[in-house]
């Protein structure tokens, strides 16, 4: 049997009578759904829902935070409770927790969460946007599931259904509404109270008329946007009533002035809720506008993230295959592969069945093929002939194209990439000009004599800076292709003067590595130049040759920095072709010797600079330069601090400024000085650990590394 503390309750079966769930209609247009053998799973379903939606009017949304919890019955501190925000609609009638409790759990004689084939339910719903989130205590401690503990022992129900069969167990859901009145109940009483006031039949006093009308004239000064916006209207239905018992009495007002004054009070209210229409449509307008710029240029950088990512993701994958965790994976891709072998086998056999059969066929071919020399010979020669005749007659057709329509002349303002604020120079260019005609014009008025050492980037026209990726050599068609950008053009190019030909530099990959020195402050920017098939390996042994080591047999690794955050440490063997500086920062760096050296219980963790940001509820900001510091299995804060200080060279008074915290999840948990560290970094390793890391708080001031350029390549 159901209880139900709060409303109407049924039951649903399937086709063939089988029990699926309960239905429990509460107040308010509310309605519970529960599955106590799950809804797709081993665990019980809670549900909340809006039972009334299909009489709701279009467009209807409806806002509720609600905790659902099961109660245990023996120790109330062990009840499960799980809380959601959700502004309910037509398409989103229902939001709850389809694993809420496993059953097992549910059944367990342990627990209290099933006594005497009874359980409790708790609902707390409120619809207060104002209100703080509901605790897991202000749901299983409140009041009145003191009363209702009694109400499941003795079975008493308020209202029952149908028991379904003997296997179900009964539950009782209490639900607890706020004791404070909502908006609803208060606007509701008040328009009541306000119809009844309008519909007395009340003499009013002289005073009162022309205070009345000198209201009703003050509105009309207003603008009808104003009027909207000061909220006065329902003053003045008061005011309206007032002239309208003058007129009443009145000899000197005509019939039909009477009547004009008995409807100008609803004419006023819907002019200024035109007026106020009217601009919230155009405000609509720019907001979609600037939202669709935004989101663009999101959508763009998404895409170039989304890139990068999915290749991270791909040496993630490599790496996790060697850990024990994903032992059980590698055997399901072992049988999977042992499948594919098979396959392979059976198809292998079926190839050299054919191989053999198109051996007997391989005469016939060979002599198609001599002919077919022949043949590719002639088509060749007949090829480069008309090639030769488009060439002959290119410039006439061109010429004959600009006499025609006039050239489509564009006057084109030139800005170098490195000043791409700046318009540098104008040429007027035609629109027809192809790749070569563009650069040769640009070299010229440059002086430069060599036009393809030229290379143009576009303008985003959405976020007016430069694109992301220049135009390749002969990359585009026309003069117009360079000036789109996504059905917009623009009349701004950016140039380059490069130190070899683009066709030769496109064959190679540029990267920007900044290099921090194992014992000085300096940071020294090289950009290296490599084939694009080069490995980072490559890249770190030319950089061994343009920096100064702390000693001749150091090692150096290459990282991704992102945000004051290392993200990576890039593998030897890996690819430069598909490493993108653009976002973050490629830091090159020795490793420590003690690093080289790892105990079998020491860890390697991160470590990062970080401050609360008071302006944006106390949320954790990072900054400085990260790094990796190794963590021994018995060492306290007290002493890593000591190695941490002689590392970062901070004076002992800045330094006893400091706190440290073990952040996970951008949520810090502080240390004290006789905290074991490694205990809070169990398991961990150092690849996909930035968002786990030991964090030093203080503010902003500490001396910055100098950054230095290096333009040797």
């Amino acid at each position: 049997m159901l209880s139900a503390a709060g409303g109407n309750m049924y039951q649903s079966v399937d086709a063939t009578g089988k029990f699926l769930c309960f239905h429990l209609h509460l107040i308010n247009g509310r309605r519970i759904l529960i599955y106590p053998k799950g809804d797709r799973g081993d665990h019980l379903s809670i549900y909340l829902c809006v039972a009334d939606s299909a009489t709701l009017p279009l467009g209807w949304r409806r806002y509720a935070q609600f905790g659902l919890a099961v109660v245990d019955q023996i120790d109330r501190k062990t009840s499960i409770t799980n809380v959601a925000t959700h502004v309910f609609n037509a398409k989103e009638i229902c939001l709850g927790f389809t694993s809420f409790l496993s059953l097992a759990e549910f059944h367990n004689p342990r627990r209290g969460y099933l006594v005497n084939d009874a359980c409790l339910i708790v609902a707390y719903i409120t619809t207060n946007m104002t209100r703080g989130l509901i605790s897991h205590n202000s749901i299983v401690s409140h009041e009145l599931l003191v009363e209702n503990d009694s109400a499941i022992g003795n079975r008493k129900t308020t209202i029952t259904t149908p028991a379904p069969s003997s296997s179900q167990p009964s539950c009782q859901i209490v639900d607890i509404e706020p004791k404070e009145p909502t908006k609803e109940d208060m606007n509701t009483f008040f328009s009541s109270l306000e119809f009844e006031l309008l519909s007395s039949n009340t003499v009013f006093p002289q005073e009162e008329a022309k205070e009345a009308l000198a209201k009703l004239e003050a509105a009309l000064n207003m603008t009808p946007i104003n009027f909207h916006d000061s909220g006065e209207f329902s003053p003045l239905k008061l005011a309206f009533k007032i002239l309208a018992s003058v007129g009443c009495s009145c000899t000197n007002l005509t019939i039909e002035q009477k009547n004009k004054l008995s409807a100008m009070e609803e004419s006023l209210k819907q002019l200024a809720d035109r007026a106020a229409k009217a601009v919230e449509d155009k405000n609509r307008l720019t907001a979609k506008e600037s939202f669709k710029k935004t989101v663009t240029y999101n959508l763009e950088c998404s895409l170039i993230r989304y890139n990068e990512v999915e290749s991270q993701v791909k040496q993630m994958e490599q790496k996790l295959t060697g850990l024990q965790e994903q032992v059980e994976e590698a055997q399901k891709k072992r049988k999977s592969m042992l499948t594919e072998q098979k396959g392979i086998f059976i198809s292998s056999k079926k190839m050299k069945m054919e191989l053999e059969a198109l051996s007997k066929e391989l005469a016939e071919c060979e002599a198609k093929a001599k002919v077919a020399e022949d043949e590719e010979k002639t088509v060749e020669a007949e090829w480069g002939r008309m090639k030769h005749f488009i060439s002959s007659i290119k410039e006439d057709i061109k010429r004959a194209l600009e006499e025609k329509y006039g050239g489509e002349e564009e006057v084109v303002r030139f800005r170098s990439l490195e000043k791409p604020k700046e318009d540098e120079f104008s040429l007027e260019l035609s629109k027809l000009h192809n790749y070569d005609d563009v650069v040769e014009k640009v070299a010229h008025h440059l002086g430069l004599n060599d036009p393809s050492k030229i290379r143009l980037t576009s303008h985003n026209c959405y976020s007016q800076q430069p694109k992301p990726q220049p135009i390749k050599y002969r990359g585009v068609e026309h003069l117009s292709d360079m000036l789109l950008h996504y059905n917009q053009t623009s009349d701004i190019l950016y140039y380059e003067v490069l130190d070899i030909p683009l066709p030769e530099l496109q064959g190679l990959k540029t990267l920007k590595v900044a290099f921090h020195h194992a014992t000085k402050d300096e940071v020294v920017i090289h950009t290296i130049r490599l084939p694009k098939l080069s490995t980072v390996g490559d890249v770190l042994d030319d950089l061994k040759t343009k920096v100064e080591l702390s000693h001749p047999g150091a090692e150096l690794r290459l990282l991704e920095v992102f945000y004051h955050k290392i993200y990576k440490i890039f593998p030897p063997n890996e690819k430069i072709e598909n490493i993108n500086y653009q976002y973050w920062t490629l830091r090159a760096e020795e490793i420590p010797e003690e690093e080289k050296n790892l105990g079998p219980h020491d860890r390697l963790i991160h470590v990062y600079h970080f401050l609360k940001d008071t302006t944006q509820n106390q949320q954790v900001q990072n900054f400085g330069e990260p790094f990796f510091l190794v963590i021994h299995e018995t060492e306290t804060l007290a002493e890593v601090k000591v190695r941490i200080q002689k590392r970062l060279r901070v004076p002992d008074e800045e330094f006893a400024k400091w706190k440290f915290a073990f952040i996970s999840l951008a949520h810090p948990d502080y240390l004290q000085d006789s905290d074991v560290v490694a205990t809070r970094f169990q398991g961990r390793g150092v690849y996909g650990a930035w968002e786990q890391y030991l964090g030093l708080e203080h503010s902003d001031n500490a001396p910055k590394r100098s950054y230095a350029a290096n333009h040797q390549v």
